[in-house]
């Protein structure tokens, strides 16, 4: 008598070699690197304090990193991470225009009626 265990077996082996082997053989891709483009003009090293009658007044240096020159830098500003109530707030550069890949440091900028909040942000909006 012959035995049929031996190809139904034989079969089951390669179907089942054929199903898991290639998932078992995929190296997993390795996650995709993270590139952060700097924008164009951006605030840096954002400080800010609160007045008596709770303003804030601000710190911060603008980076421009354009081939134009700025004169005027408009800043969207925010407190206790609610963008959505923001205020637009312009400031004009110092002396001279902030030039092509240049910096500018600002102070004592009022960036408005603070309130009770317990943090400041600002981030720029436009430029001319």
């Amino acid at each position: 008598m012959k035995s049929t265990a031996r190809p139904t077996s034989f079969l089951a082996v390669a179907i089942w070699e054929a199903v898991v082997s290639p998932s078992f053989s995929q190296n997993a891709a390795p996650p995709a690197e993270v590139i952060e483009v700097a924008k164009p003009i951006r605030i840096d090293l954002f400080k800010w304090q609160r007045t008596d009658d709770d303003h804030g007044i601000a710190s911060f240096v603008i980076t421009n990193n354009t081939d134009q020159s700025l004169s005027t830098v408009e800043l969207r500003c925010w407190v206790d991470g609610d963008a959505s109530h923001s205020k637009s707030i312009k400031v004009q550069a110092r002396a001279r225009p902030i030039g092509p890949h240049a910096l500018q440091q600002f102070s004592d900028v009022d960036i408005g009626y603070l309130g009770p909040a317990r943090t400041a942000q600002c981030e720029v909006a436009g430029a001319e």
